[in-house]
Order: structure tokens, then C-alpha cells, then sequence
């Protein structure tokens, strides 16, 4: 790669960094610091909701969301703990960005030609933009993208030291989120293109790939080495088809994102899968394994936004192969003498651009989203009793307010049961009203409207009228009742 090249590489790289270097906006990253905080200070894992906001009445997923992320949210809480919000989001910046990186480089070194490296990087870190979310899932971007580099300089190299690091991989990944299924599915699925491949070119399989079965074995082996061991196993088949999942706008598919009010983002899948459908012919006649990941990846992350990440980051560079197979791109293009200079120019009037209006180097917590006034002005302690609270909230009051209060919902939903009777109070219907008295509640939190459609909540224009409950705050961001006949 030229100098040229690598500079309109890291000029396009620092501009999405500037991008992604945002304020905390993702309300489940209260409670995965909450839940780190607690495994610190007890030095040891909960068996149940340490919170106390719900019965362990799904075991498989209270196992999974409690203890199976346990790393992932220690590794949070120290980073928020030592470095507040700035640590946290420079983590996240540098690990997307090194991420999108990544890609680039693979791509290079199995072959890409340069301009079919960045048709694949464009669209790629449009997309990852929406990828941001403090969450121990985005450690799993980068385990994802490491272990098929790992992979990939196994064949290049023919060095077993490389297959050592799939089990390491494997125990730490484990740990920290339960992505880590996607890669008990993905590295099997690889050797058995493999064999397929080697047994059509009438190869010893063994000779040429038994140290990549062995090692994807104790991958699998090293993956049981978490605190729930097979249980993990089971949390996608109690997932698969739940009202939580259907409720969760992630699990949308990647080809309904307009139905969200996300177009720009869809015209990029639409282009992603473009170039993917161009790069499978590419690769169909000497890749089968890789063609294998894109056509696998693909399937998931059309079914679901979730694993379009996925996608991305693993698949990418193959992509970029094939494309360069298929339209037989020349490997090296020279870059023009202006791109350098043009493309610095456009980063630094984008990046102005978006510091101007609050998208783009800013490292605080996004106040908007989360009741940070409301708190401040009435104080952490006097929020005590039955608190009904709307459910992206429950996170961060997790987080500020005391064992005294006793929240009715979170975002860790570890009892789908209780998501009904929370949307029938929220939108004040006969039966919420009922549920709404028969529990008692202290205190209601809420924002005055859903931050995504606007829609207004019914509960809000019911208590106003009701004479047991009084407006205790109210801003543009929130709104808290209290009952007048309760002790707050």
C-alpha cells in the first residue's frame, strides 16, 4: 500500500472515530455497571437478581444475562469507575474504529484490490455507526474480528502458534458476552467447507487442515469454561420466538430498518448485499469456506439488524475478495495525487460539521435520554418505595438510587411475564388502571413521551386528574408523580 493509500485510510478511519466518540446514549449500559459494581463489591457472581426487581422466574435467562456477561460488565465498570463517561466512550471509539481497521487490512492481506477494500469500508462504517451501544456486546466485535484473523494468518503462515489462540479467545469471549454461540456455529461450519473443498481437489484434509479441526475442538471445549457452562446453550432456544425478542427493535430485519424512520441506513444494506451477492461468485469456485461465512452471516443479518455487525466485521473482508475476483479489479490502483488532500479536507469540514451539532467528539452522558435532572433536582434519596418506572430508565436508576427503592422493571427483563402488565400501566387501559391500584405504587417515572414515535403516555394524563397523586417534577425530559397519601 502506498503512502498515499494508508493515509486516505487512517484520514477516513479518524473521521469515523470522531463519529462514534459520542455520549453515552444506550439505556442497558447503566445496568451492566450496575452489575459490575456489585460483582466487585462482593467478589463473587449473583445467583439471582441482585437488584431485587425480579424473581428468578426464567432460570436459563437469568443464568445467561447475571453471570454469563460478568467480564464484560466488570471490564465497564472499572473503565466508568476510573475514567467516567470520557474512558467509556474513548474504549468504544477506539474499538469500532479499530474494528473497521481491521477489516481494511484483512481485506489487503488476503488479496483485495484497494478499491474493492473501500467499497466494502464505506458502507461497512456507515453501518457500524449504529453499532455504538456501551454494551459488553461490542467486545464481541472485536473477538469476532481477531479470531478469523487468527484464522486467516494460520493459512497464510502454516503456524500453529496462531491455533493457539482460539481457545484463548474462546475462555475470555465466553465470559464476557454470549455472542461467542455465533462462533460454535461459525468455525464448525468452516471446517466442514473445508473438507467439502479439500475432498473436490482431491487434498488430504488431514494433512492440510487437521491442526484447524483440532484447534476449532478445543475452541468448542474452552467455550464450556464460563459460569454456566452448557446453560448458555439453551438461552437461544428460550429466545428464539419470545415476546421479548419481539418487542426488541434490535431483532428487526436489517431490510425493515425503514420502517424505523432509518433510511439513509438502509440504502447502505442495500448496497452491502449488493456487493455481497457480486462477491459470492467470486468466491464459489476457490473459497468455499469464506463463501460459506458471507452466505451464513448474511442469512443471520438480514433476519436481524443484531448480527449485521457480524456480518461486517467477520465477513467483510471477503466480500472485498470476491468483489475483486469477479470484476477482475487490478490489485494495486494508484491513489491520485489530490485524493490525500481532498479527502482531508472533506474529514475536517464533516467532522466541524458534526461537532456543531452535537454528534461528534463529545464524551458526556446524553442527558436527554435518561432522568439526570429529575434526580439531581429531587435527590437520589428521596426516590424510596414501589417505584413504576419506564423500562429504559430502570438501568441507570439502578445505578443511582439506593436499595430503598424498589423499581418495577429494567431493560435485563429477566421475566418476559412481567412486559404485558408493564405496557397495560404505561398506556393507562382498563386493566393497567387495575394493576396500577393493586400494586401500590410510591413514585411513577416517566419521559413525557416514546423518544421514537413521539407518542405521548396515556399514564402520564390519567395521574394528572387523580386526586391521590401529585406532579412532584416535571421537565422536558421527564415527568414524576408521587402518591400524596405515601411517604415521599
Amino acid at each position: 500500500m502506498s503512502w498515499r493509500s494508508a493515509a486516505c485510510v487512517g484520514i477516513a478511519l479518524a473521521s469515523f472515530c470522531a463519529f462514534v466518540y459520542t455520549p453515552i446514549s444506550d439505556s442497558d449500559f447503566w445496568w451492566h455497571i450496575a452489575a459490575g459494581q456489585w460483582i466487585v463489591a462482593h467478589g463473587s457472581l449473583p445467583a439471582g437478581d441482585p437488584f431485587g426487581v425480579y424473581s428468578a422466574a426464567d432460570s436459563v435467562r437469568n443464568d445467561t444475562v447475571l453471570r454469563g456477561q460478568w467480564l464484560g460488565q466488570v471490564m465497564l465498570y472499572e473503565l466508568f469507575d476510573h475514567g467516567g463517561s470520557i474512558s467509556v466512550v474513548a474504549m468504544r471509539a477506539l474499538l469500532l474504529t479499530g474494528c473497521l481497521g481491521l477489516l481494511f487490512w484483512r481485506a489487503r492481506r488476503l488479496g483485495a484490490a484497494t478499491w474493492a477494500s473501500w467499497a466494502v469500508l464505506i458502507p461497512s462504517g456507515m453501518l457500524a455507526l449504529g453499532f455504538t451501544n456501551e454494551r459488553p456486546q461490542l467486545f464481541s466485535y472485536l473477538l469476532a474480528a481477531l479470531l478469523f484473523f487468527a484464522i486467516e494468518n494460520h493459512e497464510r503462515n502454516r503456524a500453529r502458534l496462531w491455533l493457539w489462540t482460539l481457545p484463548l479467545i474462546a475462555v475470555l469471549w465466553a465470559n464476557i458476552h454470549a455472542a461467542f454461540l455465533l462462533a460454535v456455529v461459525l468455525l464448525p461450519l468452516y471446517v466442514a467447507a473445508l473438507w467439502l473443498q479439500a475432498r473436490q481437489q482431491r487434498k488430504d484434509f488431514r494433512a492440510l487442515h487437521g491442526g484447524f479441526a483440532l484447534a476449532t475442538l478445543a475452541f468448542l471445549a474452552a467455550t464450556l469454561l464460563n459460569p454456566n457452562g452448557l446453560t448458555t446453550y439453551a438461552y437461544l432456544f428460550s429466545l428464539e420466538g419470545s415476546a421479548l425478542q419481539n418487542a426488541t427493535s434490535e431483532y428487526i430485519s436489517s431490510f425493515a430498518l425503514y420502517q424505523l424512520g432509518n433510511f439513509v441506513p438502509q440504502v447502505w444494506v442495500a448496497l452491502l448485499y449488493i456487493m455481497a451477492a457480486i462477491a459470492c461468485a467470486g468466491l464459489w469456485r476457490h473459497d468455499r469456506p469464506r463463501l460459506a461465512m458471507v452466505i451464513f452471516l448474511g442469512v443471520i443479518g438480514a433476519w436481524s439488524y443484531r448480527y449485521l455487525a457480524f456480518m461486517i466485521f467477520i465477513a467483510g473482508p471477503y466480500l472485498a475478495v470476491g468483489l475483486t475476483r469477479t470484476l477482475n479489479i487490478k490489485p494495486r490502483v494508484a491513489m491520485p495525487h489530490y485524493g490525500v488532500a481532498s479527502l482531508l479536507m472533506l474529514a475536517v469540514v464533516a467532522i466541524a460539521f458534526g461537532v456543531q451539532n452535537g454528534v461528534a467528539l463529545r464524551s458526556e452522558v446524553n442527558r436527554s435520554i435518561f432522568p439526570v435532572a429529575a434526580l439531581d433536582a429531587l435527590g437520589d434519596k428521596n426516590f424510596t418505595g414501589k417505584i413504576f418506572n419506564h423500562m429504559q430508565w430502570g438501568g441507570y436508576l439502578l445505578w443511582r438510587l439506593s436499595a430503598n427503592a424498589h423499581l418495577y422493571v429494567d431493560g435485563r427483563m429477566l421475566d418476559s411475564a412481567r412486559l404485558e402488565p408493564y405496557r397495560h400501566i404505561l398506556w393507562a387501559t382498563p386493566g393497567g388502571i387495575e394493576l396500577l391500584r393493586r400494586e401500590q405504587f410510591d413514585m411513577v417515572m416517566l419521559p413525557p413521551s416514546n423518544r421514537f414515535t413521539g407518542e405521548r403516555y396515556a399514564l402520564i394524563d390519567y395521574l394528572r386528574v387523580q386526586p391521590e397523586w401529585r406532579m412532584a417534577y416535571q421537565d422536558r425530559d421527564a415527568v414524576v408523580f408521587v402518591r400524596s397519601d405515601g411517604s415521599n
